[in-house]
């Protein structure tokens, strides 16, 4: 009898230690497969939504740096910037090789050499803006420019420093106006820095024009 007790009790124990066994397994199964979901949701949702707002960045950034287009007005400047410059170096040195004064000539070396450098800031100004300018003079200024290189000797240093006191109040209007209206500050920062060097050359002009 107590042989048999024995050997229930020890077939119950078995029976009880391989139960837990199977449920401490499916409880790992379980977690697994938890874990295993959690892994899959968060990689799906972090893949969904990092590049999508790394791109909505970059297109922000790039319609925030895109500088606005330059007025018709600051297109007409450029061209006529471009064409007064272009006329005082080819009527410089027209002076400096027809002028009879010294000081006529003294003049149109001024000319050349100070719109030359004018023209150079310019053209890295128009070149920042995408501004294509004029390299050859419009119908008006040829026409100047040629009457200047016709000219009479005798007449030569009058006409040229007449023209000189003309050319030179229209640049600084077309400067001071530019200045005011234009809504690009380089545009407006040019034209500034422009203005004292046109007021120079109007003086010595005027100066000129009085001794002929």
């Amino acid at each position: 009898m107590k042989r048999f007790i024995r050997k229930s009790s020890f077939i119950l124990c078995i029976a009880t230690t391989s139960m837990a066994g199977y449920v401490f397994a499916d409880m790992l199964d379980k977690s697994s497969d938890a874990n295993s979901s959690r892994t899959n949701n968060t990689g799906v949702t972090n893949s969904n939504s990092g590049p999508n707002n790394t791109g909505s960045n970059v297109n922000n950034n790039m319609k925030a740096s895109k500088a606005p287009a330059l007025s018709a007005n600051d297109k007409m400047f450029f061209e006529k910037a471009a064409q007064i410059g272009l006329y005082e170096v080819k009527a410089g040195n027209v002076a400096v090789t027809r002028g009879v004064n010294a000081e006529t000539k003294s003049f149109g070396k001024m000319m050349t050499t100070d719109h030359a450098d004018n023209n150079n800031e310019l053209k890295a100004l128009a070149m920042k803006k995408s501004v294509t300018l004029p390299t050859a003079l419009d119908d008006k200024h040829q026409k100047m420019l040629e009457k200047l290189q016709k000219e009479d000797a005798k007449d030569f240093d009058d006409n040229y420093a007449d023209n000189m006191v003309k050319g030179h109040k229209d640049a600084i209007e077309l400067c001071e106006t530019t200045a005011k209206d234009t809504k690009d500050a380089d545009i407006r920062a040019f034209a500034n820095k422009t203005l004292p060097v046109l007021r120079k050359h109007l003086q010595a002009a005027e100066n000129l024009d009085k001794k002929m």
